[in-house]
């Protein structure tokens, strides 16, 4: 903005000086109009933001819309496009799928509080759409809802004892069912 401001100034002065308003200078009589001074104002071509990109991953000229903001890159957009960065994302989950979800599990388990904190005030306030939601899960899966209740009542009555995860020790165990028929049958 101060640029601009600075260019007008200048650009009126030397149109001042034209004008004849200096001594000795040439007689031109310039008409100075708000077009003119606005045409004059506006940015060169080359200050103004590229429209177009090319994306680094399949070399193709994109518009800035396909790419995503990003701060750190040149011009506040990633170097890849949105489809490329799809695909990569894609692949790496492919390759990682097994430590994703291994961090995940931990990442929840270490903040386990919150997220159950969260999902109780989520619950209080979208109450309709999750019951909604419940009413038609309890639909589809309701030989495993009766599964889950039976084993939560057989632990309670102590005739199911939870036991150690078989792989890392730990006391936070979840009952799964091979067969939902059989509710003795965990793994």
């Amino acid at each position: 903005m101060v640029d601009k401001i600075f260019i007008v100034i200048i650009l009126l002065l030397s149109l001042s000086n034209l004008n004849g308003n200096n001594p000795g200078s040439h007689k031109m009589q310039i008409e100075l109009t708000p077009d003119r001074l606005l045409s004059v104002c506006s940015e060169p071509d080359f200050l103004k933001e590229p429209v177009m990109k090319k994306c680094s991953k399949c070399k193709k000229e994109k518009p800035l819309t396909e790419f995503y903001n990003h701060k750190e890159c040149r011009k506040g957009k990633n170097s890849q496009c949105k489809k490329c960065v799809k695909e990569i994302r894609a692949t790496y989950i492919k390759k990682n799928k097994n430590k994703i979800l291994k961090d995940a599990r931990a990442y929840y388990y270490k903040n386990r509080e919150k997220y159950i904190e969260y999902t109780k005030k989520y619950n209080s306030i979208h109450k309709e759409k999750v019951g909604l939601f419940f009413k038609k899960s309890h639909k589809k899966y309701l030989h495993k809802v009766v599964a889950r209740d039976k084993t939560k009542r057989l632990i309670k009555s102590g005739e199911l004892l939870k036991q150690n995860c078989l792989f890392c020790s730990e006391k936070i165990v979840e009952s799964h069912h091979s067969d939902y028929n059989n509710t003795y049958k965990i793994i």
